[in-house]
């Protein structure tokens, strides 16, 4: 990243040059403060490619404006004399010879700040600061002397509060506030503010934040708050004081009105964490991290800085900072596929030393950025290899979260799962069992047969304590897997606990629960008809006029219908998106793409016609990096075969390669219609 070094000699024309001129990229204004020496100012900064409009402190002596040094560097810092008057050299000291005034031994400061602590009054606090010399009031005394005047005004105003006397006490009968208040703070601040030393000016800024009389709290706080504006600017800010200020900026910027805001913004500091950008390491990064939420402007500048910083201390991270970093940059609304990737790389390599909570906190900031890599199914194979998971439900829970929602079939982490899902079923909550379960469903993964009677003894037991939806996706995982409880489904499928399940749902996701009790009624009816309702499905079908369908799919059906009618003989007639009839229900898992029939009719289907399904697989459709298709798929393969078709699977990505070849397209669906599956359980098979 570069800034526009020694634009203060640009800038030194700055009274002669006109607002709508081209040839300045900056535009100065000051703030809303009684420091009239500090502006701001907007500078263009460039970072590879990216191209930044970000704020700046600039600094005005008469006709002569002067931009702050970010470099940290003595040797870059310079000093502008007007009229015998000097700026602050690079020590931060003020004064010819930048020697602090008030320095005194810590043994004696900390003797005078334990004599402020046993003040028990005001007037005890003011009489004790009367006989202590002034050069031994260092900015640390000041500031313990300030904390505890403070401390006395608030309990007295309190118990004001409780005795009904609403006067304050701090002012006097004309309504003006103290005078020896005013020039005992205007004195401490004043000490707090010259002295070297960082620590006490950020101190000072969080005590006023404490301060009940408002009426001169503002002046004293802009001036602390141009104070430490200067000092980040000039590179005198640690990392974490940077940060400490910028959350301290925060919280007086988000309760100030817009006249106030230019001197207390927090995007004014970005440059104090560009010019201590080196001092950035494994122990502060989260710090720095935390800060991201509450910058706006400057907020993508500081992300670029610290992308480039963890590529060089991402080994070195704590066990903990890993989950936090992820978590910041989800309240900042930030996605950065270089730190999320450097997380997981660490994540592979520090399995062992991550513990149950951060791992879990990680695999769900993942999922909440959409990120997944090879190095974090990694670690969950390593982690699952060594059997580390039997003891870890909550663990194995997320991480069949993680893989159903990534798609990622993993025979190691998968079978860690079902291992978890028969040791620990009987004591895992509702949610867990349910996220267990589905993982292992929807990835077309085939448990042992233990996991039954785990499963059958949690639901007849706690059957109530399941959240409605909760019990449907079991079902439907069940289902999914062929060992549907056909007792818990009946106790679904009462008056009392369909009302329960439409009643207590949140109302975004009624619809989605009529469309799954829909969806297992008619799993039920079509492959156990013998044991449910004579073959009959229990809820009424819906009748929909138009079913959503992807436009990929619909894209390469019209394609793939106009090459086979162009091919077929003319007893067979193509049709696409075809909605089965009863016992199925209407809904996008159980449309045709492409139909081809030798009949006149499209349901119900005649046996000894023949029909053929052809299903358009797109890539979403596969589990992550292999050809097995995902639960629902296979299920909607194995329902359409039991109603009577020839089931054929065309693969989106292959239809879109052979697009512009039309031999080759049309030799590749011959070629899997060749390989159509038979109706169950008939053999028959016209396509040969």
């Amino acid at each position: 990243m570069w800034v526009l070094r020694n634009s203060y000699r640009s800038l030194a024309i700055a009274k002669n040059f006109k607002p709508n001129s081209k040839f300045c990229c900056v535009s100065y204004s000051g703030f809303n403060s009684k420091r009239n020496d500090l502006g701001q100012t907007t500078i263009l900064c460039q970072d590879g490619v990216n191209i930044r409009e970000l704020p700046l402190i600039v600094r005005k002596v008469r006709d002569v404006v002067l931009v702050c040094s970010n470099s940290g560097d003595c040797e870059n810092d310079f000093v502008v004399k007007f009229q015998g008057s000097n700026y602050r050299n690079c020590n931060g000291s003020t004064g010819e010879n930048g020697e602090d005034k008030n320095k005194i031994n810590e043994k004696e400061s900390k003797e005078i700040m334990e004599g402020l602590g046993r003040c028990p009054s005001i007037k005890s606090l003011l009489t004790l600061l009367e006989t202590i010399p002034a050069c031994e009031v260092t900015s640390e005394v000041a500031l313990c002397a300030l904390d505890k005047f403070i401390q006395f005004e608030n309990n007295k105003s309190f118990r004001n509060l409780i005795t009904g006397d609403t006067k304050d006490f701090n002012l006097s009968e004309s309504g003006e506030e103290n005078f020896t208040r005013t020039a005992v703070f205007n004195q401490l601040v004043d000490v707090i503010v010259e002295g070297s030393d960082s620590a006490p000016v950020l101190g000072c800024l969080k005590i006023l934040g404490k301060e009940t009389f408002r009426a001169n709290v503002l002046s004293y706080r802009n001036r602390l708050c141009s104070e430490i504006l200067v000092r980040a600017t000039e590179g005198h800010l640690t990392i974490d004081e940077v940060c400490l200020a910028v959350k301290t900026f925060s919280d007086f910027f988000q309760n100030e009105p817009t006249s106030e805001k230019g001197v207390i913004e927090p995007d004014n500091l970005w440059i104090g964490i560009s010019s201590r950008q080196s001092d950035i390491n494994a122990v502060n990064v989260v710090n720095v991290f935390s800060i991201l939420p509450l910058l706006k402007k400057s907020r993508k500048a500081v992300l670029s800085i610290l992308e480039k910083r963890m590529a060089s201390i991402w080994w070195e991270l704590r066990p903990s900072s890993p989950s936090l970093i992820l978590e910041y940059l989800i309240k900042a609304g930030l996605t950065s596929k270089p730190i999320v990737a450097t997380i997981t790389r660490w994540a592979h390599r520090n399995a062992k030393a991550l513990q149950d909570a951060a791992l879990i906190n990680i695999l769900d900031s993942l999922l909440k950025l959409d990120h997944v890599d090879s190095q974090i199914i990694g670690a969950l194979e390593n982690l699952s290899a060594r059997g580390s998971w039997s003891a870890l439900p909550p663990l194995a829970a997320m991480a069949a979260r993680f893989c159903a929602y990534f798609r990622v079939r993993s025979p190691r982490t998968l079978s860690a799962i079902a291992d978890v899902s028969i040791l620990h079923g009987n004591e895992l909550p509702p949610g867990m069992v349910r996220d267990l379960i589905w993982g292992l469903a929807f990835l077309n993964w085939e448990p042992s047969e233990g996991i039954w009677k785990v499963l059958d003894e949690v639901l007849d037991e706690r059957f109530a304590q399941f959240a409605p939806e909760d019990i449907l996706d079991i079902l439907l995982s069940c289902i999914m897997l062929g060992r549907p409880p056909l007792n818990t489904s009946r106790r679904v499928y009462t008056p009392s606990y369909l009302d329960r399940a439409l009643i207590s749902s949140h109302s975004g996701r009624v619809e989605t629960i009529k469309s799954k009790l829909r969806l297992v009624d008619a799993a039920l009816s079509v492959e156990w008809p013998l044991k449910w309702n004579d073959g009959r499905p229990v809820l009424s079908r819906l009748e929909a006029v138009s079913i959503w369908q992807d436009g990929r799919v619909r894209r390469v059906a019209r394609r793939v219908a106009e090459v086979l009618d162009a091919d077929l003989n003319q007893k067979y007639e193509v049709d696409t998106k075809v909605i089965p009839g009863r016992p199925l229900p209407i809904g996008e898992l159980h449309m045709v793409d492409v139909v081809i029939r030798s009949g006149k009719r499209v349901w119900p289907l005649n046996r000894s016609e023949q029909t053929l399904a052809l299903l358009v697989n797109l890539p979403e459709h596969y589990c992550r990096d292999s050809t097995v298709l995902i639960g629902p798929q296979m299920l909607r393969i194995r329902h359409l075969r039991l109603v009577g078709y020839h089931v054929a699977t065309l693969d989106y990505g292959t239809l879109s390669r052979l697009w512009v070849h039309p031999t080759a397209f049309l030799e590749y669906v011959n070629n899997r219609i060749r390989k159509a599956f038979d109706p169950l359980p008939s053999t028959s098979n016209l396509f040969t």
